[in-house]
């Protein structure tokens, strides 16, 4: 089928010295969800960051539901961009620029390339609902027989652990990393997770001067329309 993907720009929005250091440097900060739920700050505060309840079942009828509330994304860097250029989000994360990203998987690469401890990533728009919730039906899903077997497992069984993860990866996959709360649904976060393969800190400081050729810095001129609530900053190019 001939059929293309049109990646999003999507924007990072920080102060000005720090935009100006990744393209002098490369020099990036990641984060991680246990670092969401500490912040100080309002707009980046969410203390259920990387949180989620699964209900899930098979097509048995002697088998009962399984509710299972789980912890995701220890073991991840995460870095959060916009979809849309607006001025109005800018200013609640208290950032005066950004980071355009032109090419958000290209721009993922790169950095990955560039970190120590990373074994795979994955980048979206999240999911913004009332809860973090997930529901799944394992008979409709091509899941491994470890998820089945999370069904008449105890927690105190040595194997639980390895099954019941089988189970929250067959049914949730990645929609646990972009679950987000509709009260932030303003933000239309486009976000970026790298997966570590060792025990690591809250931050971690990236140099990848690979990365800055997929990006461009925050304008208000005619290729960067930017916007606020009362409409666009720069006129549309003629």
């Amino acid at each position: 089928m001939n059929w293309q993907h049109r990646s999003p720009r999507v924007y990072r929005f920080l102060e000005k010295n720090y935009v100006d250091e990744f393209f002098e440097t490369g020099r990036l900060r990641l984060s991680s969800f246990a670092k969401f739920r500490k912040h100080t700050d309002e707009q980046r505060l969410d203390i259920n960051e990387g949180t989620l309840s699964i209900l899930c079942r098979t097509n048995e009828a002697s088998t009962e539901p399984l509710f299972v509330q789980a912890l995701v994304g220890t073991d991840a860097y995460v870095l959060s961009a916009c979809l849309v250029p607006s001025v109005d989000v800018m200013k609640d994360f208290r950032a005066d620029s950004a980071i355009v990203i032109r090419d958000p998987v290209r721009f993922a690469q790169a950095i990955g390339a560039a970190m120590p401890c990373f074994s795979y990533g994955f980048d979206g728009p999240c999911s913004y609902q009332s809860r973090r919730f997930v529901y799944g039906d394992l008979s409709r899903m091509n899941a491994p027989e470890e998820a089945y077997r999370a069904f008449d497992t105890e927690p105190s069984d040595p194997a639980y652990a390895a099954r019941m993860s089988a189970l929250i990866g067959a049914v949730a996959k990645h929609d646990p990393y972009f679950l987000k709360h509709h009260d932030y649904m303003h933000q239309n976060e486009w976000r970026f997770v790298w997966v570590a393969d060792q025990a690591r800190e809250e931050v971690l400081y990236v140099t990848a001067p690979d990365a800055r050729q997929f990006c461009e810095p925050w304008s208000t001129n005619t290729n960067l329309v930017a916007f606020n609530r009362n409409g666009p900053l720069a006129p549309l190019p003629q």
